[in-house]
């Protein structure tokens, strides 16, 4: 007795080579989204880095236990141009002395770095995205210029008023989801 049926030998080469074109059609269409959506996450992550010091900062300007004094802060983030560039660092930049901001950033938000005095090197919050532009320091107001990711805290303890702004980058971006304006 002889049987008819063939035995089964797995996939021919051409089943094969149809599944691998249709696998790399799929991978060409979804690593665009993929790369859209790990920036995303990056700035997203940086602008709740810059958020938290903000918000350290705020806290401490109302704990009597640190009594910070009417000023200016900018936090830059990224790429900084002032007196010299760095790359990936992130600065807390002070106006006037004596102040305990950087004691305040270690207990509210965990952060360490280096003080020279006029600006805080934060050494535990590195950028995530290199997408957001340089951001430059204007000493003659005490801001920044309108790119980069950066933001200024203003304390007016005479009227006990906090103001915050943020770049024009950051601005668009939680506006838009865009770095550029619409």
């Amino acid at each position: 007795m002889f049987s008819n049926k063939k035995k089964n030998k797995g996939f021919t080469l051409v089943e094969l080579i149809i599944v691998v074109a249709i696998l790399a059609i799929l991978v060409g269409l979804l690593a665009p989204q993929y790369t859209k959506y790990v920036e995303k996450s990056r700035k997203t992550a940086d602008i709740n880095n810059l958020n938290e010091i903000v918000n350290a900062i705020k806290i401490a300007a109302i704990d009597p236990e640190y009594n910070l004094e009417s000023k200016y802060y900018t936090i830059v983030m990224g790429s900084y141009s002032g007196e010299s560039e760095t790359v990936d660092m992130t600065y807390l930049l002070k106006f006037g002395e004596g102040d305990q901001v950087v004691e305040a950033l270690a207990e509210y938000a965990g952060l360490t770095g280096t003080d020279s005095g006029k600006s805080f090197q934060i050494d535990n919050v590195k950028i995530k995205s290199y997408k957001w532009g340089k951001a430059s320091f204007d000493g003659s107001n005490y801001g920044f210029t309108d790119s980069g990711i950066a933001a200024q805290v203003v304390l007016d303890n005479s009227t006990g008023a906090i103001t915050v702004t943020y770049s024009d980058n950051v601005v668009n971006y939680l506006n838009h989801g865009t770095i550029d304006p619409e």
